[in-house]
């Protein structure tokens, strides 16, 4: 039997898009670009407007053959992935309070520790999903 699941990403995301489904067997079937634009009028007050909005995306098809060799583990490397990719590390309570001490006591520093700790979180969140999903990949392409 085959699957099939659609994904919606920007124009930028297709490539790494279709690279990581193939890495847990599925195939491209069908890529579409999606650009619309619409436009329609909206009363504000007593004036006028005409407001236009764009979508720029491309629609992929992707499908799966669920008698392939290593179906379930790769089933299951997947959804091991996409956990990993909507976990965040904790945040710490510490450093809020820190944060927001200093944003009171004294802003211009609490600022720039505040965007310190933003990438810091930024890149344990990358190095733990690299360091997690790596292996999952790995395991992953070696069942193709």
């Amino acid at each position: 039997m085959i699957e099939t699941v659609s994904k919606k990403v920007s124009t930028q995301q297709e490539q790494n898009t279709i690279n990581l489904m193939s890495t847990f067997g599925w195939r491209l079937k069908s890529s579409q670009e999606i650009n619309s634009k619409e436009s329609h009028l909206e009363r504000r007050g007593d004036e006028l407007y005409s407001v236009t909005t764009k979508e720029n995306y491309v629609k992929l098809l992707f499908e799966r053959d669920t008698g392939m060799k290593n179906y379930a583990r790769l089933v299951q490397l997947e959804k091991q992935y996409n956990a990993l990719l909507a976990t965040s590390p904790k945040i710490d309570k510490k450093q809020i309070l820190i944060t927001i001490l200093l944003i009171c006591v004294v802003f211009p520093i609490g600022i720039v520790y505040g965007i310190i700790n933003f990438f810091k979180f930024s890149k344990e969140r990358a190095v733990n999903i690299k360091i997690k999903g790596d292996p999952i990949l790995a395991e992953a392409r070696s069942l193709l």
